[in-house]
């Protein structure tokens, strides 16, 4: 069977989005011919081959409010052969397109809603995302013979889902549970070295840097942490986007300015983006990873696997999606309302001095509930009963 992922983004670029498309796609294409189409953002190939996927890119001609647009994109998917279309969205002009053009051929076709459109920080963004929501995003779950979300709680508070629960198939994120592992202790005490960590207790941060993420109440609640527990310290992994995604962003700017304070000084570390193949070290050597999101663009959280995968504990926003992800395991990780600096610094020690007892509990739920394997058995049996 002939599988084609229409996805706006693909590896070698990478996120949380990206990493679970290229994931699946690849476990997929051992039962499956996987294909993808997506666009040359920053590859120099217009066809390549990545580990038995067949990946196809569109040169955009214009980028409007981060989705690239290109005028060749319906003609390029026209000419893959595919028995199940599946789109990735929310992406307007693109996961639509692709879920019409699918039924004009009368095609089978998927749609996996990763996230809702109106959950930015800007208010014009919103706006737009409103009318789409209302519009055009409407008609494509309305076209869709079968809709994928990671959660139940996300799909019944969505603005698009919403009013299609019965064609929803809830299949939540994976975790590469071979490549997220504990690392060696040898690995880790070189890492603590380097980052001059010995002896100290590591709260770890993942991802984007962006208002969502809500990174400012981290540091308000690591102030808070600062007072009491002088060995306790902060790494902030992840890259930052302006309005132009190269920008240096404001919002970035503003919280290099908070973890300079006086009583923060010294304790916070901006790590950018770190090379994938230490990822694994980094939740390693952390002693909890925090994601602290305030906005429905975290509709789940693939950091919290990643993160229990390789044997760390977790605190969370309790919000709709990541709250789903613990499944009421309380020995593994907490939640805390959005923006409550003070219960998020109470719950971040606890989870700190836990780390020894339940690294092994971590790791066994990561892959009981979460790896690849698992997984993938649920999209093999939404493909092939929807297949003609």
């Amino acid at each position: 069977m002939d599988i084609c992922f229409a996805s706006h983004r693909y590896a070698p670029m990478v996120g949380g989005y990206e990493n679970q498309i290229r994931l699946l796609a690849e476990r997929l294409s051992k039962d499956f011919n996987v294909k993808v189409l997506t666009f040359n953002l920053n590859s120099n190939y217009t066809h390549e081959s990545l580990n038995r996927v067949e990946v196809y890119r569109v040169k955009p001609q214009l980028t409007l409010f981060r989705v690239p647009l290109a005028v060749d994109y319906l003609s390029a998917l026209g000419k893959l052969k595919y028995d199940v279309l599946h789109a990735h969205g929310f992406i307007p002009v693109v996961s639509d397109l692709s879920v019409f053009q699918a039924k004009i051929r009368n095609k089978p076709c998927v749609y996996t809603h990763h996230f809702d459109g109106n959950v930015q920080d800007s208010i014009l963004f919103n706006r737009v995302a409103n009318f789409y929501n209302k519009s055009i995003g409407r008609t494509c779950v309305d076209l869709a013979d079968a809709i994928i979300t990671t959660s139940k709680s996300y799909a019944q508070t969505s603005p698009i889902i919403s009013d299609h629960l019965e064609k929803v198939r809830v299949i939540p994120c994976v975790v590469d549970c071979t490549y997220f592992t504990p690392q060696s202790p040898e690995k880790v005490s070189d890492l603590r070295r380097r980052l001059h960590l010995d002896g100290k207790k590591v709260v770890l941060f993942v991802g984007r840097v962006v208002p969502y993420k809500g990174v400012e109440y981290l540091i308000k609640a690591f102030g808070q942490i600062a007072e009491r527990e002088p060995d306790f310290h902060l790494l902030i992994v992840g890259g930052q986007e302006g309005k132009r995604i190269t920008d240096t962003s404001l919002y970035f700017q503003k919280i290099v300015r908070m973890a300079n304070s006086d009583k923060l000084k010294g304790k916070v570390a901006f790590l950018g983006r770190v090379d994938g193949s230490e990822l694994p070290t980094y939740y390693s050597l952390a002693d909890v990873v925090v994601l602290p999101s305030v906005m429905r663009g975290e509709a789940f959280g693939a950091a919290l696997l990643e993160s229990l995968a390789c044997g760390t504990p977790v605190v969370a926003s309790n919000m709709p999606g990541v709250n789903e992800v613990l499944k009421g395991n309380h020995i593994v990780g907490s939640y805390v309302t959005p923006k409550d600096t003070k219960g998020l610094s109470q719950a971040i020690t606890k989870m700190v001095y836990q780390k020894q007892k339940v690294t092994e509990h971590c790791r066994e739920f990561a892959v009981t509930n979460y790896s690849a394997e698992t997984i993938v058995k649920d999209y093999y049996d939404l493909y092939t009963s929807i297949a003609p």
